[in-house]
C-alpha cells in the first residue's frame, strides 16, 4: 500500500490534502481523483454553476512527488457521469431533435437551390420575350 496526497486546484488556486489517502497504487489514486472531479463537477452544474474546465486533482506520492494529474476537461469525453439519471430523457430528446433540425435544415437547403436554379430558368425564359 501507497500513500498519496490528491490535491484540488481551482486555476490558480490549490488546496492541499495534508492527510493524503492509502491506495493499492497510482492507477487506484488515479480513479479516485477521477471520482473527485465527477463529484466537484457533478455538483457545480447542479448549482447552475459553470463546469469547472481549468480545475485538476494533483497526485503527489509520499516521496513529494507529483506522480500524476487528473484534469477535469477529461471528463467532457464522458459527460453522462455528470447527469442525473432523470436527465438522460432529456438529453436523448435533445440530440433526436437536433438531428431532426439537422435534417430538416439540409431539406431546406435543397429546396432553396432548386428555387434558385427555377428562378434563373423562368429569368432566361422572360429574357427571350421582347419587351413591351
Amino acid at each position: 500500500m501507497q500513500t498519496f496526497y490528491l490535491h484540488l486546484h481551482q486555476g490558480a488556486e490549490r488546496f492541499p490534502d495534508r492527510e493524503g489517502y492509502t491506495f493499492v497504487d497510482l492507477a487506484e489514486a488515479l480513479d479516485e481523483a477521477r471520482q473527485i472531479a465527477i463529484e466537484c463537477a457533478t455538483d457545480r452544474l447542479r448549482s447552475n454553476m459553470a463546469f469547472p474546465r481549468n480545475w485538476s486533482v494533483q497526485i503527489e506520492d509520499a516521496a513529494g512527488h507529483i506522480a500524476a494529474t487528473f484534469k477535469f476537461d477529461a471528463l467532457l469525453g464522458d459527460f453522462d457521469v455528470l447527469m442525473r439519471p432523470e436527465h438522460a430523457a432529456i438529453m436523448k430528446a435533445a440530440s433526436r431533435t437536433a438531428a431532426q433540425a439537422k435534417d430538416r435544415r439540409v431539406a431546406v437547403q435543397e429546396n432553396l437551390e432548386k428555387c434558385w436554379s427555377q428562378l434563373a430558368e423562368l429569368r432566361d425564359l422572360f429574357s427571350k420575350f421582347p419587351s413591351v
